[in-house]
């Protein structure tokens, strides 16, 4: 499940900046996808040269509900990921990335504790 979960989560991290990338011309159109092992921990970074998320949406962008994508129905899928990551005791932010655009950061423990991953 733990796998499934990570899974889902970058998938979903992905698709979202192809999307934003989709605004841009084609050839700037840029994804960097980063991981590493830190300690007892793993690191996804995915990266887009999309516009990024405004500032006025930075507290919001985890919200179920919000969305910033005008005339779509959505609003779900980072705060889904979100939950999804934080139930294997991980952790999803976002930063400036260096392409331009925006930066999701994903943290995620090697172990998770064996009842969380049978919620999951």
């Amino acid at each position: 499940m733990q796998s499934e979960a990570l899974l889902t989560a970058i998938g979903n991290l992905i698709d979202n900046a192809m999307d934003a990338v989709k605004k841009v011309p084609p050839t700037q159109r840029k994804i960097a996808i980063f991981f590493t092992d830190i300690g007892n921990d793993i690191i996804f970074e995915i990266d887009d040269s999309g516009a990024g998320v405004p500032p006025q949406y930075m507290n919001r962008i985890f919200e179920q509900g919000f969305t910033s994508k005008e005339g779509e129905h959505g609003g779900f899928g980072l705060s889904l990921t979100k939950q999804l990551v934080e139930r294997l005791d991980g952790e999803l932010y976002l930063e400036e990335g260096d392409l331009g655009g925006a930066s999701f950061v994903l943290s995620m423990p090697k172990e998770v504790d064996e009842r969380r991953k049978q919620d999951a």
